[in-house]
């Protein structure tokens, strides 16, 4: 079999199997506004009941279409097309409502356009995302501001540079991969060494996805950027003090750094003003809030497997235990102790870490970190492993460097 047929086989096996992964995304969106009618009738959430339908209707119909596609083989080309064109249309009905956070929905599409490895495919995707979140904005706000305009018009750029690199990247490796598994064990150390180069692009389309996810949002942006940070710094705390060294080794704290990027993606349906309140919840607010870790679970169920489908576990982990305390008093289902994953251990430490450093503004780093470790060491052994927090202690010039680092750089970006 030449590279050439090799690559044709492989691109059409990879187009069949993605088709199938959007029709699973549209199909998964049918929820979504049933569970805005329901959040209406409760009155937790003032949202239109016809917004809602009208995006039933939409969902439906678009969910219909893309199986009568996918029954007729001839179609396969049109069904690239209609679907990936579909989720825009869900986006422009998510981002057009005020009341909608949008966060997920801006990037979820080019990111799927990236794994039809078709450059052409990739480019018009993006420019016609980016036209369609001019559109809903201009729907969403009533007017659109030029600084905002110039801001995204760059974001688009950045994307469409970005999501073309990383495609041609892939399309490669997984061409070369497969080229060398024809010759079997004489190339076995070159098969290594792509398969390795596709893990590290399948990461930075990862690293690039959670960044995206967050790019309109910026207090999240930075939020998972920084715990991504300190996830890192904190595994590695633990095992240079010889704790879980067999399990944090170095490919190990690469998956948690940048699994961490992913923790909070089920907060997507979360409304948006829940998310930006400051004056506590109500009973029934919580029990949305506490909705994410689910929502995130489910989410990323739908990604395809990266390195195996270990990243994907850890991911899962992160994104469902984050909130189980080690006392038992945690969420969603009450773990504690060791049955609490430890990248889930280490993320909830890290995640509560950036949340109290971002609480205190105007403050001396130096005590900003004293403050915050001195929090989460009273909650040491009930909210905490123990041995996580105490290693906050050895690290503590590590974070002191980092919060000023964040705030230059915080200071001079915007998301």
């Amino acid at each position: 079999m030449t590279e050439l047929e090799i690559e044709s086989e492989f691109i059409e096996d990879n187009t069949l199997k993605i088709n199938k992964l959007v029709r699973r995304v549209i199909f998964c969106t049918i929820g979504v506004p049933l569970v805005f009618m329901l959040l209406r009738f409760f009155n937790v959430w003032k949202i239109s009941y016809i917004y809602s339908i009208c995006l039933f209707v939409y969902i439906i119909s678009c969910a219909t279409v893309s199986v009568f596609l996918a029954s007729h083989e001839r179609f396969t080309k049109a069904s690239i097309w209609f679907g990936l064109i579909a989720i825009e249309g869900i986006v422009l009905f998510i981002f057009a409502n005020a009341n909608v956070n949008p966060t997920i929905s801006i990037a979820i599409v080019p990111v799927l356009s990236c794994l039809y490895f078709d450059k052409k495919l990739t480019l018009v995707i993006n420019i016609l995302n980016g036209l369609i979140v001019v559109a809903a904005s201009l729907i969403r706000y009533g007017y659109f501001k030029m600084g905002f305009l110039a801001g995204f018009i760059m974001e688009v750029f950045f994307l469409v540079v970005c999501s073309r690199a990383l495609l041609e990247k892939i399309k490669d490796s997984n061409n070369q991969v497969l080229v060398l598994a024809k010759r079997k064990e004489e190339f076995f150390l070159e098969l290594q060494k792509r398969h390795n180069d596709l893990q590290n692009t399948q990461y930075k389309i990862i690293q690039f996805t959670g960044k995206c996810l967050g790019s309109h949002d910026f207090l999240s942006a930075r939020h998972v950027i920084h715990t991504q940070e300190y996830v890192e710094l904190i595994a590695r705390g633990l095992r240079d003090s010889g704790l879980y060294a067999t399990i944090l080794t170095n490919d190990e704290i690469k998956i948690y750094s940048n699994a961490a990027l992913l923790h909070d993606i089920g907060k997507v349906h979360t409304p948006k003003e829940l998310l930006s309140k400051t004056d506590g919840f109500t009973e029934e607010e919580m029990e949305i809030i506490k909705n994410h870790p689910e929502e995130g679970k489910r989410l990323l169920d739908l990604l395809p497997a990266v390195d195996n489908g270990h990243f994907n576990e850890i991911a899962v982990q992160m994104a469902y235990s984050h909130h189980e305390n080690w006392d038992g008093s945690g969420y969603p289902i009450g773990l504690r102790e060791t049955s609490i994953p430890l990248c889930a251990r280490i993320l909830a430490v890290a995640d509560s870490l950036d949340n109290l450093l971002s609480q205190q503004k105007f403050v001396e780093p130096e005590l900003i970190v004293i403050n915050a470790i001195k929090i989460l060491n009273d909650d040491a052994g009930k909210k905490y492993e123990k041995a996580i927090v105490d290693v906050l202690v050895k690290l503590r010039p590590e974070i002191e460097r980092l919060v000023s680092q964040f705030e230059l750089r915080d200071s001079i970006t915007t998301f």
